[in-house]
């Protein structure tokens, strides 16, 4: 890419196209892409924007490009000095983030004022941590709230120990998505297999039995549609589980599940791990419909807000602390002892 940015007739037409380049989210750029983007430069004005506070992705082998190169390569910016984001809900909590963003800059242990952000109590059980989270969400009926983890594992523990009451924002799980990709050598009713096993990543075991009791021995009607005999039959699977009331701890990947099986078998994808990938990827760039409670690792929660956050573990970095302790717009309650945050 860098090499094509070098030919005089590439450089002229992207002259005639643009009068400029923004990059979002520079924090993330790896790179090979900031290579990319340095050639842009050569030839049209260019402004990144990026928080360095935010960088906690990982992307394996491909490195993330250093803060202090980036501002070696642009000219930076005055840094804002107004939390303008708690402006209209609540200002006292926008200077308290504000206050700990400057420490976990510094790499040092963020004091977060106990007049703002509340310590959450439990016996260190998860069923009477999840009762006392519901407690401090029942306070704010109608308004979201997210509780925050950094493992997979903390996440999906505590959403089935509510019931599916916090639902999960989330990513799709690889194994998922091999079951999907699974579906697609499948032919007529072999698909039923590995997509039953997909679906049984998404509720609760109890749930589970209780659909599989209410659907008995009844045979799996497939649906009409312009997609494979495969896609025709997970069609008729994924209609037989609404029908019986199918209730997952995992909705935003039920929904997109049915989306796309539903695109499966109108023919407009090549098949199911297709339609999934195109699903979550429009999802992704209309933004997430936000319901009432909500439970989820740093790295799918940033860049969403809530109106109150329970941050339950904040990570082992700076970075990932930042970004906790920065998702709330009213209230933050704290659980649990942190590495890099504390409550005074």
């Amino acid at each position: 890419m860098v090499r094509l940015l070098g030919y005089e007739s590439v450089r002229a037409v992207l002259r005639a196209s643009y009068a400029g380049v923004f990059v979002d989210e520079y924090q993330d750029c790896g790179v090979p892409q900031h290579e990319i983007v340095l050639a842009l430069s050569t030839l049209l004005p260019v402004r990144v924007l990026g928080d360095p506070m935010q960088a906690i992705f990982n992307f394996g082998d491909e490195r993330v490009v250093a803060w202090s190169v980036v501002e070696k390569a642009f000219v930076p910016l005055p840094g804002l000095s107004e939390p303008h984001r708690w402006s209209r809900t609540n200002p006292e909590l926008g200077l308290t983030i504000q206050n700990a963003r400057a420490d976990l800059e510094a790499g040092r242990t963020a004091s977060l004022s106990s007049e703002q952000v509340s310590i959450l109590e439990y016996s260190g059980g998860l069923g009477d941590q999840v009762q006392r989270v519901r407690t401090y969400a029942d306070q704010y009926p109608g308004e979201s709230v997210a509780v925050i983890f950094r493992n997979r594992n903390q996440v999906e523990r505590f959403s089935r120990a509510s019931g599916g009451a916090f639902q999960i924002v989330e990513s799709v799980e690889p194994d998922i998505m091999q079951e999907c990709r699974q579906a697609d050598h499948a032919t007529g009713e072999e698909v039923i297999p590995p997509l039953s096993r997909a679906v049984g990543k998404l509720a609760l075991k109890l749930e589970i039995n209780r659909t599989m009791e209410v659907l008995g021995g009844r045979e799996i009607e497939p649906r009409s549609g312009n997609g494979s005999e495969a896609a025709k039959h997970a069609a008729g699977l994924l209609e037989a589980l609404a029908g019986v009331g199918f209730k997952p701890f995992r909705w935003e990947l039920w929904w997109d599940l049915r989306k796309s099986v539903e695109l499966w078998n109108a023919g407009r994808t090549a098949g199911l791990g297709d339609a999934l990938r195109q699903t979550r990827a429009a999802r992704s760039r209309r933004g997430r419909v936000l319901k009432k409670w909500h439970v989820g690792l740093q790295h799918v929660l940033k860049g969403l807000e809530f109106d109150h956050t329970v941050v339950c573990d904040s990570g082992e970095d700076p970075e990932l602390a930042y970004v906790s302790i920065s998702r709330a717009s009213k209230s933050m309650a704290v659980m649990g002892e942190h590495q890099f945050i504390k409550v005074v």
